[in-house]
C-alpha cells in the first residue's frame, strides 16, 4: 500500500510567516549600508545559498527538495513575494514606532526571489 509522502506545503507557508526566521535572515544578508557593493539577498538565496543548514533544521526539507517544489510550481512566486514584502513593511513600521531604524540608508531588499528599490518618498 502506497502512502505519499506529508505535505510540505503548510510547514513551508509556516517559514515565511515565523517572524523570527525571516528577521534574522534579513538582518544577517541585507545590507544596512547604503553604499554596499553586496546585492540585497532574496529569501531563495538565503535558504539555497547561504543558510540550507537552517532551512533543514527549520523546515526538514533539504535544499534538493526545495529546487523540486520549486520547480513543480508549489509557490505562487507573487504571493511569496507579497507576502515577504508585507512582513517587511510591518516590522520597519514597528520598529519606526519605537524610533528604531532597522535599515538606515537601506536603498533595496529582497523579497522571495526578486530585490526591489525602496522609494523612501512612499515608505
Amino acid at each position: 500500500l502506497f502512502t505519499p509522502p506529508p505535505d510540505p506545503l503548510p510547514e513551508l507557508l509556516l517559514l515565511v510567516e515565523e517572524k523570527t526566521y525571516v528577521n534574522n535572515l534579513h538582518r544577517r544578508y541585507v545590507p544596512s549600508d547604503a553604499h554596499s557593493v553586496t546585492p540585497p539577498t532574496t529569501l531563495q538565496d538565503v535558504i539555497t545559498k547561504l543558510e540550507p543548514e537552517l532551512f533543514l533544521t527549520v523546515t526538514g526539507l533539504t535544499v534538493d527538495d526545495f529546487h523540486l517544489l520549486v520547480s513543480l510550481k508549489v509557490f505562487n512566486t507573487e504571493q511569496m513575494n507579497q507576502a515577504v514584502f508585507a512582513f517587511r513593511r510591518y516590522e520597519d513600521s514597528s520598529l519606526a514606532y519605537t524610533g528604531i531604524d532597522s535599515h538606515p540608508g537601506l536603498r533595496h531588499f529582497g523579497l522571495y526571489d526578486t530585490v526591489i528599490a525602496i522609494d523612501h518618498g512612499r515608505a
